[in-house]
């Protein structure tokens, strides 16, 4: 019998930078077996949160303790560690191997288990998060959702007695999310602890408790805005058109899209669903150039995409945020990430920094309050806004979008989608690939399924 809760946190403060905290005087404890979900709005500190408990940060005040160990003792951080599996909000920040089996083998290799302990430990993992068929696939190659999974996986094969989800479900369509909500229960009737950080309602109301970390940080519930396009058509050359492409990322490997046609009109708001692994992603790619079919044409505002000179010139009329941030952040401070494609145009600093300062305050983000600071030390939230203003900033006749709303709260997702259907009215072309079916019903765009 445990006499000491699986996580305590006692008068916890933290602050990035020497800058205002960003948890002060937080305390609650967290009980063995326990599934309890913490929510708060972006930049409230619930990556910090998990950061702490996994002992990957200290607090500045206070003291974190893990089944009744100071995370602050260094002699305590190899227990700590080992007990805790933490998978973060964004895979590719833990995803160190080539292929899924050595993936999910990699925590337990390094227990210095023996082989066989491994492989069943592994053959388990990916049991439990449906990934079993893709033991020998290569982990570049999977879409995001996928490496969501394989990352969970990961952690499972160190048989973690806490398990810590950083937005577990934020990539997934609702086939996987099911999934995952249904292995978490697996995991909370055998036992587990496990602390999910999310702003799914429907992953949260799975967990015996919610944790929010200020009341302010959960918005009132209100319909989305609605599309109001003005497609141009009849005989006007369409924004965007595919025709009989195909794609695969390995020579004889298995094909993404197979004689794959699309047209999006000039104008018109679309929304791109489908299952994981379906080749959504790729599909923007396609678009902006960053990747060639194999056979088949892409054609950008009539233009055929068919050497580098038309490829680079469609990166500045398709502005495509990515669906991992942290791929298109690469600058020091915000501002210069923002400022960076508008410099590429060869504008005049006045015009730049009002491009900047409009990007910014379209996606919520205060300058004054952000444009100094890292992109990287900011929640994956905010630098999901950060990597849409530096596409905004731009001001391309096109805007693709790769799940755009994965990791923002209510208040964030319903601006940013505001934002969308006013930048359509405008007169730009909007293609948005989503999981969220129902959101893009309610939008009331049309809606493409792959």
């Amino acid at each position: 019998m445990q006499t000491c809760p699986a996580i305590a946190f006692q008068g916890v403060s933290f602050s990035y930078e020497e800058r205002a905290p960003v948890l002060n005087d937080l305390s609650f404890t967290v009980e063995h077996g326990e599934m309890v979900a913490l929510m708060g709005g972006n930049g409230s500190g619930k990556s910090t949160v998990a950061k702490l408990v996994d002992a990957m940060l200290m607090p500045s005040a206070g003291t974190v303790r893990v089944c009744g160990m100071d995370t602050q003792a260094k002699e305590n951080l190899f227990c700590i560690r080992r007990a805790c599996g933490l998978v973060f909000q964004n895979p590719d920040d833990q995803l160190v191997s080539t292929l899924v089996h050595d993936e999910v083998a990699f925590g337990p290799r390094n227990l210095g288990l023996p082989e066989e302990e491994v492989t069943e430990r592994v053959e388990e993992a990916l049991r439990a998060v449906g990934m079993q068929d893709a033991r020998d696939a290569d982990v570049n190659a999977l879409s995001g959702g996928q490496q969501q999974r394989i990352a969970i996986a990961g952690a499972l094969a160190m048989r973690p007695q806490i398990l810590i989800l950083d937005e577990a479900t934020s990539m997934l369509d609702e086939a996987s999310t099911r999934e995952i909500i249904l292995m978490l229960r697996r995991l909370h009737d055998a036992g587990m602890t496990l602390l999910l950080i999310t702003h799914d309602e429907t992953l949260a109301c799975s967990a015996d408790r919610i944790l929010c970390l200020s009341e302010e940080d959960v918005p009132e519930a209100r319909p989305l805005p609605q599309v109001h396009s003005k497609d141009v058509s009849g005989g006007e050359v369409p924004a965007v058109a595919l025709e009989k492409v195909a794609f695969s990322y390995a020579d004889g490997g298995p094909s993404v899209l197979t004689d794959f046609s699309l047209t999006v009109e000039r104008g018109s708001f679309v929304a791109i669903t489908g299952p994981n692994g379906c080749g959504k992603s790729t599909l923007l790619k396609l678009m902006n150039g960053l990747l060639q079919p194999q056979t088949g044409t892409v054609r950008i505002n009539g233009v055929p995409l068919m050497d580098k000179t038309a490829r680079n010139r469609a990166r500045f009329q398709v502005g495509l945020a990515f669906q991992h941030p942290e791929r298109q952040l690469f600058e020091s401070t915000v501002y210069d990430d923002v400022a960076f494609g508008p410099r590429a145009l060869g504008l005049e600093p006045t015009v730049v920094e009002e491009r900047v300062r409009a990007a910014l305050s379209d996606v919520g983000l205060p300058f004054t309050e952000i444009y100094r600071r890292n992109p990287f030390l900011l929640s994956g939230g905010q630098q999901r806004k950060v990597a849409l203003a530096g596409i905004l900033s731009l001001r391309t006749p096109i805007v693709a979008l790769d799940e755009p709303c994965a990791g923002l709260d209510g208040q964030s997702k319903h601006e940013l989608l505001e934002l969308l259907c006013r930048l359509n009215e405008g007169g730009a072309t909007i293609i948005m690939v989503t999981h969220d079916v129902r959101d893009a019903e309610a939008l009331g765009c049309r809606l493409i399924s792959l």
